[in-house]
């Protein structure tokens, strides 16, 4: 089975490619370890109608859900490149509380 669950916040507004309909966006990964807090981060790509949904309504630091599937791909030095697919993306950000200038509480 190749099925991934994040929940974070996006690092920056997503990028759209209108012309091949795709959009690519980062999310940030907090994982708490005792008094410590350990920062990842995951790149997605969403494809089709998602992607026009992720790049209409998103933006850096709003906090989502995704669910896809890991992909893997190797770059121009040779490098593995890890990646995650999108299937679905849940909007977690609740419409009164989002705030206009773009800035969220993390």
């Amino acid at each position: 089975m190749n099925k991934t669950i994040f929940t974070g916040r996006l690092v920056k507004d997503v990028e759209y490619n209108e012309e091949k309909k795709y959009a690519r966006f980062t999310l940030a990964l907090n994982e708490k370890v005792g008094d410590k807090t350990n920062v990842y981060y995951a790149n997605h790509i969403a494809f089709g109608p998602l992607a026009e949904l992720v790049s209409k309504y998103l933006k850096k630091g709003s906090k989502v859900l995704v669910e896809g599937k890991f992909t893997q791909n190797q770059d121009k030095d040779k490098r593995d490149q890890i990646s995650f697919v999108a299937e679905k993306v849940e909007f977690l950000d609740p419409k009164d509380k989002t705030q206009e200038n773009g800035e969220f509480p993390f």
